[in-house]
């Protein structure tokens, strides 16, 4: 008779090899460098918030290692996932969720070599990052951590909670603060005045990184109906907050005239020939 302990180890060679060969295959697939690179983003991230409290050479260092990280998360997914036929291709591209991303991730980096590190613009980045890593891993490495049973019970039913009731709140706000860009833009112009002989390519740069917000938001509300529901209800506060009696008429005058008359008629010089829209899979 074959001894208890081989029959033991035979049976638990079996899934050991099979664990064995799963963790192998994703660490070859891209998507494991994908999650990587999410995970170094928040990691970095992070460490910006709370050095670049202390020091500007840190915040600068680390908003940039958040951003190329950023940069190779979107450059992964666009390789795997972005099919283009030759017809339209500069179309296509501007269309792609993922592109649009990647471009503007790559013009906040190459601003910010003159422009300081600027939390609100990567903020939307952070949000898609943290809800794609948490994905990755519970449907990937959760049952592969060194955790008992009852712990990855209990993570994977906090992270479905999570991602069940968080996931479209998330995604409406990355799409807000997206539009509060907006807001920073126009209190950084009269700055400008004091900037143009001092520093002349801290202006230029902060035009580029300016208009590459605009063009970026007016391809979101085409593409993004979470982005379309943010202009509506800000356009909606922002009129109840000017029909207040206690607010001059004048202001809700100039809103509703010339001030929306020219957003209509700039965002409207950002047009690009409908396609096929494909969806965001970063």
């Amino acid at each position: 008779m074959a001894p208890k302990t081989d029959i033991s180890s035979s049976a638990k060679a079996a899934p050991q090899t099979k664990v064995t060969g799963k963790v192998v295959l994703l660490a070859k697939s891209p998507q494991l460098y994908w999650f990587s690179a999410h995970v170094a983003s928040i990691v970095s991230f992070a460490a910006w918030q709370v050095f670049g409290i202390f020091s500007r050479k840190q915040a600068q260092r680390y908003s940039r290692l958040t951003l190329f990280f950023q940069l190779a998360c979107y450059a992964i997914v666009i390789k795997q996932s972005v099919k283009l036929s030759p017809a339209n291709l500069k179309v296509q591209l501007l269309r792609n969720e993922n592109v649009q991303y990647f471009v503007f991730a790559a013009v906040l980096l190459a601003t910010s070599v003159q422009l300081e590190p600027w939390t609100k613009a990567v903020m939307p980045f952070m949000i898609y990052s943290f809800f794609h890593a948490m994905t990755y891993f519970q449907k990937n490495l959760l049952e592969h951590a060194p955790l008992s049973l009852h712990t990855q019970a209990a993570l994977d039913g906090r992270i479905t909670y999570i991602a069940s009731n968080f996931n479209l709140q998330a995604l409406f706000f990355a799409s807000f603060s997206e539009l509060m860009l907006l807001l920073d833009i126009a209190l950084g112009i009269p700055g400008l005045l004091f900037s143009v002989f001092r520093n002349p390519l801290y202006v230029v740069f902060f035009t580029l990184r300016s208009f590459a917000v605009l063009v970026f938001l007016k391809l979101r509300y085409d593409e993004s109906q979470y982005t379309k529901q943010a202009v509506q209800q800000m356009d909606a506060r922002i009129s109840v907050f000017l029909s207040n009696p206690m607010v001059p008429p004048q202001l809700g005058a100039i809103y509703f005239g010339p001030v929306k008359s020219a957003v209509v008629k700039y965002a409207g010089m950002v047009l690009i020939p409908k396609i096929a829209s494909q969806k965001k899979t970063q």
